[in-house]
């Protein structure tokens, strides 16, 4: 592509959703699943296809690093499947030519050698709200495992001390923060699958830091998406291509005058959405589950798109206000951002429900 394409960026707040509706459909057309791995093992697979395939874009522009480019190779040297519903949304990433102009995608937010963001602060909170940060999912699988050895331990777990806000009113991580979950009770095979590949409290065993890639662990969790063919179609490769839908143009906000109880394990697009964009046709269940490009604001008095409670959302820093949009605001997307066109607000479960399940072998 040329100069003087624009970029623009997306988030992918809308990927965790789809890989945990993912998980609870597989576990029961699959009996045997979720009996060996877990939703926090199942999603930490998941996201490493999804840098496997923000990385092959990243590619065509050759602006890899040597390990990343490592990573690639290894996610794409053999059979390691993703469900066809999940691979859908990855190749929907990726550049896109709309009304005689192209677009670029970029990755402004992106893992630091360690697998994170930085700390949270007024600075970096939205890459938290935005991306998935390798470090909170391979946390979650640990929290789980230490969870399971002592139930006395919270549930609500927090980040390592140098990751957390320094604000002494922030709370505890919410669901806005990517990969974040209530910690749970593994079964005695998770637990033994875990604890057999050397994972422990302060240990995931990460061969490649950066994306907290456990080699044994992820080819002990494909070999059992493998076997679950038999229920549902898979993806067996990485697609390479730099071109991705057309889902991005249309983007999502929440009705601000619609009052909310507080919940740590709802996501603030996890609620009623409308799509928004400069075309007519701007319901569409693609982008409503992919929600690529989103815009958040106040509801009523609530920041509910804060990855920290700050007491029940009501006193979210204006610092942290000013920069809830930097994603969306990225590059020279500005032209979709006019809502032109505006669709009826809705829920997307049943919808997504609905998307996955068409990913069903017939007899099941």
């Amino acid at each position: 592509m040329n100069s003087m394409c624009h970029m623009f960026a997306v988030s992918t707040e809308g990927y965790i959703p789809l890989v945990e509706c993912q998980y609870d459909i597989l576990r029961t057309a699959y009996k045997g699943f979720a009996k060996f791995i877990s939703k926090t093992m199942f999603s930490w697979y998941a996201m490493q296809h999804l840098y496997a395939r923000q990385i092959a874009i990243k590619s065509h522009r050759g602006d890899t690093t040597f390990k990343e480019d490592q990573f690639l190779r290894y996610v794409k040297s053999d059979n390691y499947s993703i469900p066809m519903a999940l691979d859908e949304y990855l190749c929907s990433i990726g550049n896109i030519d709309y009304a005689t102009t192209k677009y670029q995608v970029h990755f402004p937010v992106w893992p630091n050698n360690h697998g994170h963001f930085g700390r949270v602060t007024d600075k970096t909170h939205y890459k938290y709200e935005t991306s998935l940060a390798p470090r909170v999912l391979s946390q979650a699988i640990l929290e789980d495992l230490m969870y399971t050895r002592d139930p006395t331990r919270s549930r609500n777990w927090n980040l390592p001390e140098n990751l957390r806000p320094i604000e002494e009113n922030a709370g505890l991580p919410t669901k806005n923060l990517l990969g974040w979950c209530r910690s749970t009770t593994l079964t005695a095979e998770q637990r033994e699958s875990l604890e057999g590949l050397g994972l422990d409290e302060d240990n995931f065993e990460a061969s490649i830091l950066q994306f907290q890639m456990n080699e044994g662990l992820f080819e002990r969790i494909a070999y059992f998406v493998r076997a679950s063919e038999k229920v549902i179609n898979l993806s067996n490769q990485i697609s390479e291509s730099v071109n991705g839908s057309v889902a991005p143009v249309r983007w999502q906000e929440r009705d601000v005058t619609n009052p909310e109880n507080f919940s740590r394990t709802t996501a603030y697009l996890e609620r009623e959405v409308c799509q928004c964009g400069p075309v007519q046709e701007v319901t569409n269940e693609r982008a409503l589950i992919m929600a690529l490009r989103t815009k958040k604001e106040q509801i009523i008095d609530k920041r509910s798109y804060s990855c920290y409670d700050f007491g029940e959302y009501l006193a979210v820093p204006d610092t942290w206000h000013d920069t809830r949009n930097k994603i969306f605001e990225f590059g020279r997307a500005d032209t979709w951002n006019n809502c032109t066109y505006r669709s009826a607000y809705r829920g997307k479960d049943d919808v997504r429900t609905s998307w996955i399940r068409k990913g069903l072998l017939k007899n099941h």
